[in-house]
């Protein structure tokens, strides 16, 4: 079976967006790790009241820097161009290579939440389904968030879990609620998060982690508390990001700019021109 290789033409427009988006995610990792260079957070064991229990205090002394926001937009935008362009192009070449006036502002790429949904887009306004044909709507519908979900409800399993949850955290809708965000409304908000903490031990030991208190009275409501209950043994506290460990008195915490998008984006684009290109 012989395919057309301009699917996968480098300089297109959406493989030239999604490229550009791999950029400004490898520039990201770099404005974060620079921020992260700077010691921006420290971490204080402090007594409690409580006897055997430590508090670690987790204290953030400079913000996460705007242009590291500004950056993640770059990212969603040109990741969510993609996909339209690609959509663009599956319609015309449906449409034997021209696209009325009409045709091209209808064209879009839809992320929809049931396999009712898509339906329904294809049947709404403006009649997608006359502007995509059987190859292009089976295509743009086997990247959906509900597909494997649905598949597994035509074997009869999973009968009863429902496609919201799968909606909520795939990466598509992810995608799309950042970038409508970040194009109308604010820039995307960054936060500090502890990846993992574990402690270890040379001796028998009964620990347990505990909810952090409210802060000390005057601390700035940034503060971050974590609370361990010591028992006897030695032991050291560790946290742990991206598989590295340290000791406690420098956390390497991360911060939650990393995303699934970038390997993401090459399987989705590859897997809907894979079923365009079989029509």
């Amino acid at each position: 079976m012989s395919y057309d290789q301009t699917w996968m033409d480098q300089n297109s427009s959406w493989w030239a967006k999604a490229n550009r988006a791999k950029e400004h995610i490898d520039s990201l990792r770099c404005q974060v790790d620079e921020f992260r260079a700077s010691v921006p957070y420290s971490l204080t064991p402090e007594l409690t009241e409580k006897p055997g229990r430590l508090a670690y205090r987790l204290r953030f002394s400079k913000q996460v820097p705007v242009a590291i926001s500004t950056t993640v937009g770059d990212v969603l935008h040109n990741l969510r161009a993609a996909l339209e362009s690609l959509a663009f192009e599956v319609a015309r070449r449906g449409q034997g290579g021209t696209l009325t006036a009409s045709q091209e502002k209808a064209s879009t790429f839809p992320i929809r939440e049931t396999p009712e949904a898509l339906d329904a887009f294809f049947a709404g306004q403006g009649r997608k389904g006359l502007l995509y044909d059987h190859g292009a709507r089976a295509a743009l519908r086997s990247v959906q968030p509900f597909v494997n979900l649905e598949e597994a409800h035509k074997l009869g399993v999973a009968l009863d879990k429902g496609f919201e949850e799968d909606f909520r955290w795939s990466v598509l809708h992810r995608l799309d609620t950042l970038w409508n965000i970040d194009k109308h409304r604010r820039l995307a908000l960054m936060a500090w998060w502890p990846d993992l903490i574990y402690w270890t031990s040379d001796g028998p030991s009964n620990r347990r982690a505990f909810p952090g208190g409210l802060p000390p009275t005057g601390e700035p409501p940034t503060m971050l508390s974590v609370c361990w209950s010591v028992g006897t043994g030695t032991s050291s506290v560790w946290w742990s990001s991206r598989g590295c460990s340290r000791s406690c008195h420098r956390p390497p915490c991360r911060l939650m700019a990393s995303s699934p998008w970038p390997d993401a984006r090459s399987r989705l684009i590859r897997r809907l021109i894979a079923v365009v290109r079989q029509r």
